[in-house]
């Protein structure tokens, strides 16, 4: 009797702890982030309806020009398109918020380039993508505070949540970049800019590429809760027009191959941790040879990370 209350008494034990077991809350899996998707707003993307019976000339909110023509686009498997009336599609990055949002981290084949401006342009026909005809250009001015001679036009690619600028002189033998000025349909004080022509439609971007000071790698190591899934981390070139995105390399963290030194620069890292729950980390600091770089973060609202 008494080896029976023990074999009851342990399978009591048994039971009541695996009713214990069972009522553990599992750890949280990781949210997915896409930040882009979630920041951008609709208001990013200018849609401008033509009617292509003549040239048309359109200007963006920030003072860019560009030019359609009859006859200019055709559908992409190079099938001729009437293309009486056409949709443009802008996406225009002006300020660091944009090239923020839009994940268009300014760097070329591992070189830090400096943006005076840069552009998505994508045409429709009835709702069907259109390119350029073989025969032409799209060409527009852009606006600038200053001429740059060093400014050169470059094309964008994204691979998966990777961002890279080539320069067009390497896949282009006719698309051009001349500084200048011009005036707004004879009406206004002439304009400094960049006159463009690009033989494509896609990511463009007036650049060039920062001086010849060394250069450091940064790693910044964070808690394994922090994965390229639900985090990004942005180096922001505070005097400059410049926004990098630093690549997830596992172990390592996430790393930036080449920032110059004694640049001034905002680390900036957003975190999904629930919905309408992120963190932000926010740090200002002057690049130095074998730079260490840890972050703090602090709970915020959607709202919160909008506003910043």
């Amino acid at each position: 009797m008494k080896t029976l209350s023990h074999i009851v008494l342990a399978l009591y034990l048994l039971v009541i702890a695996c009713k214990e077991v069972d009522e553990f809350i599992p750890v949280q899996e990781a949210i997915p982030f896409d930040f882009s998707k979630e920041f951008t707003n609709a208001t990013d993307t200018l849609s401008y309806h033509l009617n292509l019976i003549e040239p048309i000339i359109i200007r963006t909110p920030r003072g860019t020009e560009f030019v359609f023509k009859p006859n200019m686009f055709t559908f992409t498997n190079g099938d001729y398109c009437s293309c009486e009336k056409v949709t443009i599609e802008l996406i225009e990055l002006d300020k660091k918020r944009d090239y923020l949002v839009h994940q268009a981290s300014t760097i070329s084949n591992g070189k830090v380039l400096i943006s005076a401006g840069a552009y998505h342009i994508a045409a429709f026909y009835q709702g069907k993508p259109l390119q350029l005809s073989p025969d032409h250009l799209a060409c527009f001015w852009s606006p600038a505070d200053k001429l740059d001679p060093a400014m050169q036009l470059f094309f964008g690619y994204r691979n998966g949540t990777e961002f890279n600028w080539e320069p067009a002189e390497r896949t282009s033998t006719v698309s051009s970049i001349t500084p200048g000025q011009w005036q707004y349909n004879d009406t206004t004080s002439f304009i400094v800019g960049y006159q463009c022509f690009s033989d494509r439609l896609a990511w463009i971007n007036v650049d060039k590429y920062v001086s010849d000071a060394p250069k450091n790698s940064v790693c910044i190591k964070l808690d394994p809760r922090y994965t390229v899934t639900n985090t990004v981390l942005f180096a922001i070139l505070k005097k400059e027009q410049s926004i990098l995105s630093l690549n997830y390399l596992g172990g390592n963290g996430f790393c930036l191959a080449s920032i110059p030194v004694g640049t001034e620069v905002i680390f900036v890292a957003i975190h999904k941790q629930a919905d309408d729950i992120y963190e932000l980390a926010a740090e200002t600091v002057s690049i130095t040879e074998n730079h260490f770089q840890s972050l703090s973060f602090n709970t915020k609202s959607f709202t919160d990370i909008k506003a910043f």
